[in-house]
């Protein structure tokens, strides 16, 4: 079950429309935060889950007090989305979704689609930057913004209050969110929803809340000081990795994926410039791990000093790398017993795919992802044939050249 949890306050009954589309397929729960007469008759047409408040209590407890209220009767898998008044479907279908049974999906079935990975993560329809102490942080913009409820439960700092209620005022409160997540393992995954934020729509102009907006920066920005005193935010790899994302590349739009997966033992076969690199150590920089890079090109200086990088110069199909690897693994066979993650990105043809496939795979990675399948018919045609009768279920994503995501079945 996919539930939404929206706080609604002033005269904002024309937003209920689109609001209602939006939504279709799941189950709403609305804060009542003192709107007006016509809003507060409109909500309580719409949903028989209604909580009312004599006063606007804010974003931040009015989701809360949804959270709390779910507490009573939802399951560790349902999915709970924080999900603004002021929003409507695209006028349009995004162009990298064209063509995909997944663009037709409503907001409730992606999100369902989402929820079935495995990884902790909460999954937006907008990822942010903020410039705190010389470093971009990442946030998850909080208009809509969902995951499993037991992973919610996992970042609350008590039980059913995921937002921090310190935070008075609109802004801020999704970056304190997001810190919370990052710190305790759950990943934000920026993703293609079907939805659009009529910005202002609620909170209005950053003007009318200038004091307010002032106090929660300074309030995140000491919480930042708490969380990393010196965390991954000043690593070098962090900066590399924000320079990469935002420089438009034949692979940039997957680099966010690549990091989610990174953790435990990694293994990438084909480096050239690192920006894959890159990212699979962004990863298990922050999570745990260590990345084996392989080239046929000595790549030995693109992360030279890296504790968490191993570079080994080789023909990714020669059984003697393959096996050198393996030799790796059981001298650390107390910490990975086996790959989490296959990267492949090499020689795009059908043969030499399929001969990486047929020989890493003996590794029992957790998950194989393929770069290039939609520029290269030869790599996607290996990947198919490959997949027969194999125990991995399989995810094509079309933009920037496309990847495939390969996951060992449980």
């Amino acid at each position: 079950m996919v539930y939404y949890i929206t706080c609604w306050s002033g005269a904002t009954h024309h937003l209920l429309s689109d609001y209602m589309n939006v939504t279709e397929g799941g189950e709403r729960i609305f804060i009542d935060n003192n709107s007006s007469k016509e809003t507060s008759e409109a909500i309580h047409a719409a949903s028989k889950h209604v909580i009312a408040s004599e006063t606007n209590i804010g974003f931040a407890l009015g989701n809360n007090q949804g959270f709390r209220y779910l507490s009573t009767f939802a399951h560790e898998d349902d999915i709970i989305c924080f999900i603004n008044s002021d929003v409507k479907k695209p006028d349009h279908v995004n162009p990298r979704r064209q063509g995909f049974r997944e663009a037709s999906l409503s907001l409730a079935e992606s999100l369902k689609v989402l929820c079935q990975s495995e990884t902790p993560s909460l999954y937006c329809a907008n990822i942010g930057y903020q410039h705190v102490h010389g470093t971009l942080v990442p946030y998850a913009e909080g208009w809509c913004i969902a995951t499993k409820t037991k992973i919610w439960q996992s970042i609350v700092e008590e039980p059913w209050n995921p937002w921090n209620e310190h935070y008075v005022g609109p802004y801020w409160e999704d970056n304190d969110l997001s810190l919370r997540a990052m710190t305790r393992g759950v990943f934000l995954v920026h993703v293609d929803l079907p939805v659009v934020h009529i910005s202002g729509g609620t909170a209005g102009a950053l003007s009318h809340h200038t004091q307010s907006y002032e106090e929660n920066r300074r309030r995140y920005l000491n919480s930042v000081q708490e969380s990393y005193p010196a965390s991954w935010t000043n690593l070098s790899t962090f900066r590399k990795y924000l320079g990469h994302r935002g420089t438009p590349s034949d692979i940039h739009h997957h680099l966010e994926l690549l990091s989610g997966l990174s953790r435990g033992f990694v293994i990438e076969l084909g480096t050239r410039g690192g920006v894959s690199t890159t990212a699979l150590l962004y990863g298990v920089e922050r999570f745990g791990g260590h990345v084996l890079s392989i080239d046929v090109v000595d790549c030995s200086k693109t992360h030279y000093g890296n504790n968490h990088w191993t570079f080994l110069q080789a023909d990714s199909r020669d059984t003697r790398a393959r096996d050198a690897v393996r030799s790796i693994m059981n001298v650390w066979s107390t910490v990975y017993t086996q790959p989490t993650l296959l990267f492949i990105d090499t020689l795009h043809t059908y043969e030499h795919v399929r001969e990486e496939l047929d020989l890493w795979s003996t590794l029992n990675p957790k998950y194989i992802v393929v770069h290039d399948t939609e520029s290269f018919p030869g790599v996607k045609g290996a990947i198919m044939e490959w997949l027969v009768n194999k125990h991995y279920d399989c995810w094509f994503v079309a933009p920037n050249n496309g990847v495939a995501i390969m996951r060992a079945k449980q």
